[in-house]
């Protein structure tokens, strides 16, 4: 069967992934990321948010719902304490600075 991009896909491909990376390697993003790169974490938080997820567990247990396609824009598994992780300890402006620049 012929792979079509899901939404979520098409919406990702939006957001440039050298300008991401920039940002990710000024703030330091991933010195310390431990299993989760920044790319992960914003994929699986985007689609917690676009999928109207009201928890983190929920939204890693249907983010792994999903490995079969995930792989395909270059994010992997996240656990839930993992991402928890990743969320008080990255800084925020990296984010900031990726939606600033759109």
């Amino acid at each position: 069967m012929r792979y079509i991009n899901t939404v979520f896909s098409q919406l990702l491909s939006e957001v440039p992934r050298s300008v991401f990376k920039r940002a990710v390697d000024r703030h330091h993003g991933d010195k310390r990321a431990g299993s989760m790169s920044c790319w992960t974490q914003f994929c699986t938080i985007l689609y917690g948010q676009l999928s109207s997820k009201q928890t983190l567990r929920d939204t890693c247990l249907s983010w792994a719902s999903q490995s079969h396609l995930y792989y395909h824009f270059g994010a992997s598994k996240a656990a839930r304490s993992t991402l928890s992780d990743a969320n008080r300890e990255r800084p925020s402006a990296i984010y900031l600075e990726l939606f600033i620049g759109f």
